[in-house]
């Protein structure tokens, strides 16, 4: 991916940033709220300077907070009992992140982690829990 140094510095900075900040929240709400900044960090950092790999970041990072914030609010409001949340999610989508930062950093394909990230976004879908629970899916 070709970014100038400066977007390179600013789209790091901002997901380590969210990164710790995932891993030193409480709930689930506030972890979800810092991952949703870095699909907005992407998002910014396009405007100024588009590339196809930042666009497949930033949809794989909206689709995954999109999934796993319908399910949590699910789980919340007890309209799916049936289906929760595996165990560690966050801390794996912390992790996740990191390998993404970590990739970006040395320029290196970002698939790897955001193919990751999908899979653990997967895992809060009923099928996806269904697996999960069944063990054919593991975090």
């Amino acid at each position: 991916m070709t970014l100038s140094p400066s977007m390179k510095r600013l789209l790091i900075k901002d997901m380590e940033f969210a990164t710790k900040r995932m891993e030193g929240s409480n709930t689930a709400a506030e972890k979800l709220f810092y991952f949703s900044a870095l699909y907005a960090t992407v998002g910014r950092v396009m405007n100024f300077e588009y590339e196809p790999e930042l666009g497949f970041i930033h949809q794989t990072l909206q689709l995954a907070y999109n999934q796993i914030n319908a399910r949590v609010g699910a789980v919340i409001s007890r309209q799916e009992a049936a289906v929760g949340v595996p165990e560690d999610l966050f801390e794996r989508l912390a992790e996740g992140v990191g390998q993404l930062t970590a990739l970006l950093k040395q320029g290196e394909p970002t698939y790897p982690a955001l193919e990751y990230i999908s899979h653990l976004a997967f895992s809060t879908t009923g099928n996806g829990y269904y697996l999960y629970l069944k063990g054919s899916l593991v975090l």
